[in-house]
């Protein structure tokens, strides 16, 4: 979708089908779910965008550098927790592999998390009532609606919140 949306907007700037065709594509993406990949390609056939941008399938680390650099990176992978998918080291191989070495921007290029303690009780197999543990499967450790939770009883907030953690994403802090 980012891919998609800097695409058009370089179009909308002015970016040419005579420059796609002496320059190459307008917009590199990356995504590496197989079934991501099948989707996104026809999305971006669908839209018109398949000759604006490169999509690959392949890990970003294993790929060599690229003779044409980049002065954007635009990252869509960031999950609750701002770590996800391996953020950290696919944006650094990206960044070293895609993008000039000092005149390139990141966005987002900063990040933090905020956090809270809460004390959580018997939620997972029950919930309003009904048995949702075939989902057990699918949860992961920050995938509750705590506000519910708190109105309904089951937890409770247990600390004021704070800053767990901040990241540099554009200087690789």
């Amino acid at each position: 979708q980012v891919s998609m949306m800097a695409a058009a907007a370089l179009r909308e700037a002015g970016w040419r089908e005579e420059d796609v065709e002496t320059f190459g594509y307008s917009t590199v993406a990356f995504e590496s779910m197989p079934k991501i990949n099948k989707l996104a390609s026809r999305v971006l056939k669908d839209n018109q965008l398949h000759n604006d941008v490169f999509f690959s399938g392949e890990d970003v680390r294993k790929l060599p550098s690229q003779p044409q650099r980049a002065q954007l990176i635009i990252c869509e992978l960031f999950d609750p927790g701002l770590l996800g998918e391996g953020i950290l080291p696919l944006l650094s191989a990206a960044r070293i592999k895609t993008c000039d070495a000092f005149d390139h921007a990141v966005i987002p290029n900063r990040g933090k998390i905020w956090a809270a303690a809460f004390e959580v009780g018997d939620h997972l197999n029950k919930y309003q009532g009904f048995d949702m543990s075939v989902f057990n499967h699918y949860r992961g450790g920050n995938m509750i609606d705590i506000d519910t939770l708190v109105q309904s009883g089951c937890a409770r907030q247990l600390t004021n919140v704070f800053e767990a953690l901040s990241f540099d994403f554009e200087k690789n802090e």
